[in-house]
């Protein structure tokens, strides 16, 4: 019993001081562990492993300071823009004062032309005079000067689109000739039948002529209307060919350098090269249209020629008929009784073949007073190519003229093309309506 007090006092100590250190350790009991010998219990003790408990802390973001600042950013981009504009200036002025005495060489010899020039034209005009001596005419001094070509848009431009309007307006009647006759041509493909069934001695034959009448009729009335056409699309390039000439020119005067001193206009060469390509073109184009004006003369002459022959022949047939060949086709559709059954129709035809005559000779009127335009304005196109090509006077025409005279004959022209399409337009549906009426 004595024993027992020390030993609990001992085993409070020593948990008490156990259990204020950093670990914690709990008694067992001596008695379930000694041994069966052992002559008192022995305390032993184990470690025990503490229940912690965590306490979540507040996430609080802590705001990170940026690295640089935008101040410092701007700072150092205006450093980096300094430096580089001193790296170029300074490369830039090294560079320039190397090139001194290479620039100062070459304005020295643009100045030395520029004044060797002046002088130059001084001298050979001082000592001109002097050329008529015998033995000095003969030198490269006295040589004489090249022909300078010389634009002149104002007078090309002025004949072209004059003549060209009077040719619209000499084709006024557009398709009307072309188209008469083609319609004369259907009325005499109906009189072939009427001459073919009839009791005349000489049928087969002056059915024959008729029939190659018609068909001749038919193809001038096609040629006639190509020559139309030929024309409006003549006009319809000369307003494009013009368009760009005055285009090319504007931009050549926007461009304008003075940096060879020894040129007196250093565009006239564009305005020259442009007025030379428009004179070949209005040129070849004239050229083709009077060789097919020509052509349909002949195809014209030849119909009244076969006209004249089918006039003859119905003369033999009968003396009844009339003294004129104009209307011998009408008259032959009224003698061979045409006109008996469907008096309408056949009264169209009998005047559509009398006034065959009349289409023929407005026909011919007109391609022949187109072929005189077209052989005049040729003439003049020679005349002033010829002009250009001499040196009539020291100062060209000015830049600002030669575009305005283009402008002018190219609204001219466009006013004229509208004006014929109209009346074009306005014939060819007269024609279909007079078709639907028969």
């Amino acid at each position: 019993m004595p024993d027992q007090h020390p030993t609990t006092s001992y085993d409070s100590v020593q948990a008490q001081m156990y259990s204020s250190g950093e670990e914690e350790w709990e008694d067992i009991d001596s008695s379930k562990k000694a041994e069966a010998n052992s002559p008192r219990g022995v305390l032993r003790r184990r470690k025990t492993i503490p229940t912690r408990v965590f306490k979540l802390k507040s996430r609080k973001r802590r705001a990170r300071s940026p690295v640089i600042t935008r101040e410092e950013a701007i700072i150092g981009m205006v450093k980096g823009a300094r430096f580089t504009a001193r790296y170029i200036l300074q490369v830039v002025g090294q560079a320039i004062g190397m090139l001194r005495r290479p620039l100062a060489f070459l304005l020295f010899l643009w100045i030395f032309a520029f004044i060797a020039f002046r002088v130059s034209l001084i001298i050979r005009a001082t000592l001109r005079p002097l050329c008529y001596f015998p033995g000095i005419s003969g030198t490269s001094f006295c040589a004489p000067q090249m022909t300078m070509e010389h634009a002149d848009f104002p007078s090309m431009i002025d004949k072209q689109t004059t003549t060209f309007e009077s040719l619209l307006d000499t084709m006024a009647g557009g398709p009307a000739p072309a188209l008469d006759m083609i319609k004369a041509q259907v009325a005499t493909q109906d009189l072939v039948t009427a001459v073919r069934e009839s009791s005349l001695f000489n049928s087969d034959d002056l059915a024959d002529r008729l029939v190659r009448f018609a068909y001749d009729a038919r193809s001038v009335g096609a040629r006639l209307s190509l020559f139309g056409s030929r024309i409006g699309g003549a006009v319809d390039q000369l307003i494009n060919f013009i368009e760009h000439a005055r285009d090319s020119i504007q931009a050549a005067r926007g461009s304008q350098s003075l940096w060879v001193p020894w040129s007196s206009q250093p565009n006239g060469e564009i305005v020259v090269t442009r007025f030379r390509e428009m004179m070949d073109f209005v040129s070849e184009r004239l050229r083709q249209l009077i060789r097919q004006a020509e052509e349909d003369i002949v195809s014209i002459d030849a119909l009244d020629q076969q006209l004249r022959e089918i006039h003859d022949i119905a003369r033999r047939e009968d003396g009844a008929l009339t003294e004129e060949k104009e209307a011998v086709l009408a008259d032959l559709w009224t003698f061979l009784g045409g006109n008996r059954h469907r008096l309408r129709s056949f009264d169209r035809r009998a005047s559509l073949l009398k006034e065959l005559g009349t289409y023929r000779k407005a026909a011919l009127v007109q391609i022949t007073s187109a072929l005189y335009t077209l052989r005049t304005l040729s003439s003049d196109m020679e005349v002033i190519r010829e002009r250009a090509t001499t040196q009539l006077s020291e100062s060209p025409i000015p830049i600002e003229v030669h575009i305005k005279s283009i402008q002018m004959g190219l609204n001219r022209l466009t006013d004229s093309r509208v004006r014929a399409r109209d009346r074009e337009n306005e014939i060819i549906t007269r024609h279909i309506n007079s078709r639907i009426e028969d």
